[in-house]
């Protein structure tokens, strides 16, 4: 008796594993699309931050791809797309499994970098999960929103007089 409950659980568990691997195979069948084209990028990139979210771009590319939380990301064919590496295998990704802060960038991103700012695919490599922790470009853009209100307030003065040699008084 021991043994005939031991090849039914055997079976049973069989069963199971097969099934488990057959849907596998179905849902990536599914997500598989067709293979796209290599980003064509023969050096490292230089990455910008876009602001106010913790995506990043490749600069001087004229293509939108993207950085976010240890994937990059590229619409082709109105479908998502993502590797692990910039110059890797691009595998179609269904559409619930997209990222919201990845379907809420508009076309044409990655003309939104963060001012001059440009990071050596290396030190980026290195740094993106502490300054995603950090919220390190976020800091960023509100001091240069903050360093070009000052100098609007400085134009605006030197240019009205308010006491600072702006034309009254004696000469």
């Amino acid at each position: 008796m021991r043994g005939f409950f031991r090849v039914v659980c055997i079976s049973v568990f069989t069963c199971c594993l097969l099934a488990g691997t057959i849907l596998t195979r179905i849902e990536t069948a599914i997500a598989a699309g067709p293979p796209l084209p290599a980003l064509g990028i023969k050096t490292a990139p230089e990455l910008m931050p876009l602001p106010d979210i913790d995506v990043y771009v490749i600069a001087d590319l004229d293509m939108d791809v993207a950085f976010y939380n240890g994937w990059w990301w590229r619409m082709h064919d109105n479908r998502w797309y993502r590797a692990s590496e910039y110059n890797g295998a691009w595998g179609l990704v269904i559409a619930g499994k997209v990222p919201e802060i990845i379907l809420g960038l508009h076309p044409g991103f990655r003309g939104r970098g963060l001012g001059n700012t440009r990071i050596p695919y290396g030190q980026f490599k290195k740094n993106w999960k502490r300054w995603e922790k950090e919220k390190r470009w976020h800091k960023a853009e509100r001091k240069m929103e903050h360093r070009e209100e000052k100098s609007r307030d400085r134009q605006d003065r030197n240019g009205r007089g308010q006491g600072h040699g702006g034309g009254k008084g004696r000469r």
